[in-house]
């Protein structure tokens, strides 16, 4: 898990750049090469580690996968219900 982890690190500050741009600009301030330029920031490194991640995923029984998929769902309870702050863990908002 430690790979996918470092290749998480390794998109994250791009996938954030784009993220702002992309919900802060204007329809008339959009700006195609602004675009293009955060998504090559990112899209290599994202693109690899999609596709490494994959036998991880297949793999997690090994890792205890029912108990993650039990973690998930406790988790996923208490953010609908409101008990887990979804900005705190740096979640999506689904507003």
């Amino acid at each position: 898990m430690d790979t996918n982890f470092e290749q998480h690190l390794a998109f994250e500050e791009g996938l954030k750049k784009f993220g702002e741009y992309v919900y802060s600009v204007k329809a008339e301030d959009w700006d195609r090469e602004t675009f293009k330029g955060l998504l090559d920031s990112f899209l290599p490194a994202l693109t690899k580690h999609l596709r490494e991640e994959i036998p991880t995923l297949l793999a997690l029984d090994k890792y205890g996968g029912g108990k993650l998929k039990k973690a998930w769902g406790d988790m996923e309870k208490k953010i609908l219900n409101g008990s887990i702050d979804p900005v705190r863990f740096n979640l999506p908002s689904f507003n």
